[in-house]
């Protein structure tokens, strides 16, 4: 389910679970309704610097455990795993354009509590 942002502007987050790195993903799982935060670096810090890969960082709501790979009754076990491939879609009207493509690195868990 893709997120309208605005004006007509929707975002849509998805991995692909049960594929593996170097398979060419056949079934896309859209996660964006968890997507709470994403950041993204494209480019070079400085004028010498050499362009490297970008890279890209997603903070998911998780209060049911389905991003944690040690959770047995995720509906995504047991493809909580690093390595899976990460793609951002942005939609405008008709036209639709990959802005992010990459892996997953790691799933850290972090939990907030409340005093």
């Amino acid at each position: 389910m893709a997120v309208e942002w605005c004006h007509g502007v929707t975002i849509a987050d998805e991995i692909a679970f049960g594929e593996g790195p170097l398979e060419t993903p056949t079934t896309w799982t859209d996660i964006s309704e968890f997507v709470t935060s994403f950041s993204s670096f494209v480019g070079k810090r400085g004028e010498r610097d050499q362009f490297g890969p970008g890279s890209a960082t997603i903070v998911l709501k998780n209060a049911d455990r389905r991003f944690d790979p040690t959770y047995a009754s995720s509906p995504y076990y047991p493809d909580v795993k690093p390595m899976r491939r990460y793609r951002r879609t942005v939609t405008v009207g008709m036209t639709s354009l990959v802005v992010f493509t990459g892996y997953v690195l790691a799933w850290p868990q972090q939990w907030t509590t409340f005093d």
